[in-house]
Formats: C-alpha cells, sequence, structure tokens
C-alpha cells in the first residue's frame, strides 16, 4: 500500500504545537489531490459536530470535522493510494502535519455526512519559504522509491528542510508527489566539494515553460542542521569573495 502523504497548514498559531483536533470552527479548507503530476483542489471549512459521533471513533483518535465534500451529488471519496495536502487557513503561518487519512462518517441517528481529517501526531508551525534556499546549479543523480533506474538531474537549490532540482519531461513520467527519492550530487567546488546523499519526498512537480523539463520539489522529514551548518559556511564564502 502506498503511503499517504498530507500536509494541513494552520495560520497564525506562533511556536506553538498543536494537535489536530485543536483546529477552530470556521477554518477554510482546500484539500490538493494529486495523482502523479495532476493535481485537483477541492474546498471545504471547519465545522462543529455533535459528540455523539465520538461513539463512531475511537475514544483517543485525534480528528477535525469539514463540511461534506461533494462533486455531481455525489460524496468525493479518498483512497490511500492518492496523495494529499490539506491547507487549513486561519491567518498567515502554516502549520503541517503528516500520515493523515480523510473519512466520511455519519451521523446515527440524524443520517448527516461529514468528512473528517484524522492526524495523531502533534503538528508544527512551518513556512516553505522560511529556510534560506542556497542557489546549487550542480548535476547530481536521482533515484525514484525502490528502482534501479537513475535519472541525471540538474540540483537548483537546497535547504535544511528540502531540496528542488531540474530534470527532463520523459524521466519525470516516473515520478510522482509522494514518492521518495534518493539523490545524490557534489556542490562542484574544485578543492572543497561536498558530496550529498540523501532521501527526500516529493511534494510538488512543475513543467517548466517552453521547456521540455520539470522542476521537483522535495522536503526531507526532518530539518538538517548538517545541511544548515553547509548553507552558512556557503554564506559566508560567498560575502569573502565579493568584498575581494
Amino acid at each position: 500500500m502506498v503511503k499517504l502523504l498530507m500536509w494541513v497548514c494552520l495560520i497564525d498559531w506562533g511556536l506553538f504545537i498543536l494537535y489536530i483536533n485543536e483546529m477552530p470552527v470556521g477554518s477554510e479548507v482546500i484539500i490538493q489531490v494529486y495523482r502523479g503530476k495532476e493535481k485537483v483542489e477541492l474546498a471545504s471549512e471547519v465545522v462543529d459536530m455533535d459528540m455523539q459521533l465520538r461513539g463512531v471513533l475511537s475514544k483517543k483518535a485525534r480528528f477535525i470535522p469539514i463540511k461534506l465534500i461533494e462533486e455531481d451529488g455525489k460524496v468525493v471519496s479518498f483512497p490511500e493510494n492518492l496523495h494529499y495536502h490539506t491547507i487549513i487557513t486561519h491567518g498567515s503561518s502554516p502549520l503541517i502535519w503528516y500520515e493523515m487519512s480523510i473519512r466520511c462518517i455519519q451521523h446515527p441517528t440524524t443520517g448527516q455526512k461529514w468528512h473528517i481529517i484524522l492526524a495523531e501526531k502533534e503538528g508544527k508551525v512551518h513556512n516553505r519559504r522560511e529556510n534560506y534556499r542556497l542557489y546549487m546549479g550542480c548535476g547530481g543523480t536521482a533515484q525514484v522509491g525502490d528502482s534501479k533506474k537513475t535519472a541525471e538531474v540538474l540540483i537548483k537549490d537546497i535547504s535544511a528542510q528540502g531540496v528542488g532540482f531540474v530534470m527532463s519531461a520523459n524521466d519525470s513520467r516516473d515520478i510522482s508527489v509522494g514518492d521518495k527519492v534518493h539523490l545524490k550530487f557534489r556542490d562542484g567546488v574544485e578543492y572543497s566539494s561536498t558530496m550529498f546523499d540523501m532521501v527526500t519526498n516529493v511534494v510538488r512537480i512543475d513543467d517548466m515553460d517552453n521547456e521540455n523539463r520539470c522542476l521537483v520539489g522535495c522536503m526531507q522529514d526532518k530539518y538538517s542542521d548538517t545541511i544548515n551548518k553547509y548553507i552558512l559556511n556557503k554564506q559566508r564564502e560567498r560575502l569573502k569573495k565579493q568584498r575581494q
């Protein structure tokens, strides 16, 4: 079974770590559904819910109820072989969770239905742009999942939490949002080059205008202090060169 990958973003909670069931009623919800490189967005909002529904779920389950999502009069399902980013907006700074699921539940008496988003782990405030991205511009290789096939890529930039790279449109047919990618590359410095060997998660794939290439964005499972130190050292080196 394909691992379900989801992001949930909530706004203006500072540096607090929150559980999904602490999200406020009325927050806007956008669920981004990915199938390969295709993306569909579905809108909803966090709603209040009858306590009788606690009997439908485990007493320990952490979840938020959202307004039922329908298309053409039919309830939308969220199978686990697809990948989702769920964005809950209530201000300006996102809060993110991984390993989530979406289910439809029904009130045992009234028959009313809701979708619910379940997440047992805590979320942390995160802004995709908050970490400095260091331009690399060096070549590398990428292997998707358990495949032994290696693709040549151009490493665009790197941060303490992710990496962006460019690959041919032909090679991108083998990659989808949610895949794990094994990347290897050197920073290209002749005498003090650093070798990178990392496994990271694909979170977006964008076609590049008028080019037969794709830009792939990846996130690491954890913040990397090693990469952060590398970026700080590179910034110092570049400042020294600019002053010479």
